[in-house]
């Protein structure tokens, strides 16, 4: 069976039924209604409608459609006439397909609930408490005036609503003594403490509330520390354990953990995947040792374990000033204690714990004078309280010279902080900078000559702490540095935490003076020898390093865990390695014939069958002439066997000083650092120089300690006179 409609077009019919349309004047209710699947929306036939005696009239443009109990109004719209009704039928009806006339089918149309879960969807997944409310309450027009049922469940609400909810299931587990149930948990990672320790390992018995709190280095020390405490647990209580409870961590979820419960028949209980409340009396606890405390009883967790009170004599404020007696003091009068702070009591001896500036270390101590009235504190200047003044003294020119003074100072650190704008202060900054490729190459190159130079050998942590403190293990930082040739990374040990007597002792080590430099130079323009610069190539990680010093693996070098790096050669930023260099190259000279001068320890001349040579070296750039270029080429033969050396084809520079050869014989400039010290004025001012005739300075006294950039001129120009400027020297002494 097909339908025509007045377009032509003609469609199936599926079957023959009843329905009934939800508009807003009530309920239109029609039988014989065709059911073509491929037809949107309700077409009413008004030849059916009379049919079905319904009264049509039309009025204007009105047409009304009544029967006995209720009348359709609606108004024509291009050349149309519409009865709104609600999207969906209200209810099932039984439709006859055409088919088959011999059964009947159900067909389920959407009823009130799909109109529900309809404008749900509609208005962005609302629920159907506020669906309700905004119908009650009018919110807006257009919401259909039928009740509204509750959804069973919502395919995307699910999915994107969803939340956790926690089940509540009774606990089985009854403790009536101490070991029926012990939990743990890790806290952390919190910032390094003192030792290095940046996790805790918590440990609570429920019955007693016994807690420990045990620090790690990692993670996977926790297993090892809860096998021990399970033993002594056993061992000094008459208690078995029987349940252990933690989470899923591999801390605690191991082979090595298993297997010892398993010998020791101990149940071990493990919460869900994020469900923490599931142990959540170690959570608690791990929140507020406070609320801990709140639920035991009349007695203490350590009395209901061990049956006596605890002992709390040896309490002391934490953090407070004492006085740790020396017992080895060396001479009559010198001090008989040293000043600590209190970081607890020992556990391993009857005594305190006590942090030591002055050694920065930790130390144990017994016979103590506590102060509990001074703590330790931060070193923060902090201002007094200003005074009563009067008006006038805001005024006062002293105090505008003191703002002055501080606006040039910011403007010079700006300037200083523009000149290094694009040097890295730290391998994280390199990593993100724009020159990545290039500060990872000088990386790279870095470890490479300190492989090449044998620096260091890769020790077991365990190990290096027989030898040396853990607080005495030094960290280390990447300082960048880039030259006009090349981009270069210099890996320094950040030695400040270096213990004296320990893993260093003498320090001393002697740097040339600019006298010797020039005296050098005149020499050979006077006696017309041949002059060769040089650069010794990683200097420092030549010299054998004279104590035991270890670091922690750099950033940007793979290293397994738990491993150390325990230094052989001298590395930038130990205290020793400037003295351990010179030594090695003190040597190395001697050993070719060099003597040391005794007003320059950093000069060296050679006398040898009439020839002669003078060597000067600034830590690692150095100078080097000779009566013959035989001489010198035989020298630099040799330097070369034991060190790595960049000899100059032409003379450049040295430590920062231009040098230029001429006819009469070499002229030292700085012009670079001379600009900069102009640059720092933000006026430019120039003054002349010699000073004008009888010119009289005051020294300005009270502005000695702030004005730190005046003072930095006038170092900068002490350098500049020293080096290549002694015309200037008289002036610049006169100002300093």
């Amino acid at each position: 069976m097909t339908l025509s409609v007045a377009s032509s077009q003609s469609f199936n019919v599926n079957a023959v039924g009843k329905i009934k349309l939800n508009t807003r004047d009530g309920i239109l209710e029609l039988d014989g209604v065709l059911y073509c699947k491929d037809i949107p929306g309700v077409v009413l036939s008004l030849g059916h409608l009379i049919r079905e005696k319904f009264s049509i009239s039309f009025f204007n443009h009105h047409f009304t459609l009544s029967n006995s109990s209720v009348t359709f109004n609606t108004q024509r719209r291009h050349n149309q006439w519409f009865i709104p009704f609600y999207n969906s039928p209200i209810r099932t009806i039984s439709i006859k397909p055409l088919a088959s006339t011999d059964s009947t089918h159900n067909v389920t149309l959407p009823n009130s609930s799909d109109i529900s879960a309809l404008w749900h969807k509609r208005i962005g997944h609302l629920s159907i408490r506020q669906l309700k409310l905004m119908q009650k309450s009018n919110a807006a027009n257009g919401i259909p005036n039928i009740p509204f049922d509750d959804i069973k469940i919502c395919h995307d609400c699910s999915i994107a609503k969803s939340q956790h909810r926690p089940v509540h299931a009774p606990s089985c587990q009854l403790v009536h003594q101490p070991g029926d149930l012990i939990v743990a948990d890790l806290m952390g990672p919190y910032e390094l403490s003192l030792n290095s320790k940046k996790y805790i390992l918590m440990i609570q018995d429920v019955f007693s509330h016994v807690t420990v709190a045990i620090p790690l280095i990692d993670k996977s020390e926790a297993k090892n520390y809860l096998i021990n405490w399970i033993r002594q647990f056993l061992n000094v209580t008459s208690y078995r354990i029987k349940t252990i409870r933690t989470d899923n961590g591999t801390e605690f979820k191991n082979n090595v953990f298993n297997d010892f419960l398993s010998q020791q028949g101990i149940i071990h209980e493990y919460s869900m995947p994020y469900e923490h409340h599931q142990n959540g009396i170690i959570e608690r606890t791990n929140r507020t040792i406070s609320e801990m405390a709140r639920t035991c009883d009349l007695n203490t967790p350590f009395e209901r374990l061990g049956k006596k009170k605890p002992q709390l004599e040896m309490l002391r404020v934490f953090g407070a000033k004492s006085y740790l007696y020396e017992h080895n003091f060396r001479k009559n009068f010198s001090p008989r204690a040293t000043v600590g702070y209190h970081l607890g009591v020992s556990e391993d001896s009857k005594g305190w714990l006590f942090w030591v500036p002055e050694k920065k270390m930790v130390m144990k101590a017994a016979s103590v004078v506590f102060d509990e009235s001074t703590f330790f504190t931060a070193n923060r200047q902090v201002g007094g309280a200003l005074n009563s003044i009067q008006v006038r003294d805001l005024f006062d020119t002293s105090m505008i010279d003191e703002f002055n003074r501080q606006d040039k100072s910011l403007l010079i650190s700006t300037s200083d902080a523009n000149l290094h704008a694009s040097i890295p202060s730290d391998y994280k900054e390199a990593m993100v900078s724009m020159e990545k490729v290039h500060w990872n190459a000088a990386i790279r190159e870095e470890i490479g000559s300190m492989r090449d130079e044998d620096v260091f050998e890769t020790i077991d942590l365990k190990e290096a702490l027989k030898e040396v403190p853990h607080q005495s293990i030094l960290s280390t930082k990447w300082v960048f540095t880039k030259k006009p040739d090349r981009y270069k990374a210099r890996l320094v040990a950040r030695g400040f935490r270096q213990i004296h007597g320990i893993n260093y002792d003498e320090t001393f080590a002697p740097t040339p003076t600019f006298s010797s430099l020039r005296l050098l130079f005149s020499n050979a323009a006077l006696k017309g020898w041949s002059i060769r610069t040089f650069d010794v190539k990683v200097a420092f990680l030549h010299s054998l390093i004279d104590k035991p010093v270890y670091i922690w693996p750099p950033m940007g070098m793979e290293i397994p865990k738990f491993k150390v790096l325990k230094l052989r050669k001298a590395l930038y930023g130990t205290k020793q390695a400037a003295r351990c260099w010179w030594m090695h190259l003190k040597n190395i000279l001697l050993r070719i014939g060099f003597k040391s001068n005794g007003e320059d320890p950093s000069t060296y001349t050679l006398d040898r069958d009439g020839e002669q040579a003078i060597l000067w070296i600034h830590v690692d750039d150095g100078a080097l002439t000779a009566s013959s270029v035989n001489l010198i080429n035989r020298i630099s033969n040799q330097l070369n066997e034991y060190l790595k050396i960049k000899w100059d084809e032409r003379i450049k520079g040295l430590v920062g000083i231009s040098i230029d050869e001429t006819d009469e014989g070499f002229k030292f400039s700085q012009r670079e650092l001379i600009e900069k010290i102009i640059n720092l004025s933000p006026s430019n001012i120039i003054a002349k120089s010699p000073l004008p005739t009888n010119c009289q300075l005051e020294s300005n006294f009270s502005c000695s300690n702030m004005d730190k950039p005046y003072l930095k001129r006038i170092g900068m120009l002490l350098y500049v006179a020293q080096a290549s400027r002694p015309d200037i020297a008289y002036a610049v002494n006169y100002l300093a």
